[in-house]
């Protein structure tokens, strides 16, 4: 899985299945949290944070859209995770 960052959007590929990109224009919130156990690794739908994409760990970037949609995308590094989302102003 590979999720890159930019002043514009996010983008994540998690290859073969998704390739995806948000724009940070239709982001409402983003966080980073620690949103534990959903039921093991992998894509994970219908949890009580939207689709979970992760590898390990239980660390992720919630994002909530202005559409009312939500993803977590998770991450290795938290804290440099959180760094950038106080950078984009969130």
């Amino acid at each position: 899985m590979k999720t890159t960052i930019t002043q514009q959007n996010i983008q994540l590929t998690y290859f073969p299945f998704v390739w995806k990109t948000i724009k940070l224009s239709d982001i409402d919130t983003m966080k980073v949290i620690n949103y534990g156990f959903v039921g093991g690794w992998g894509i994970r739908f219908w949890t009580q944070y939207g689709t979970v994409y992760n590898v390990r760990g239980n660390k992720g970037l919630h994002i909530k859209l202005k559409n009312g949609k939500q993803l977590v995308i998770g991450t290795q590094k938290p804290q440099e995770l959180e760094k950038i989302v106080t950078q984009l102003g969130f």
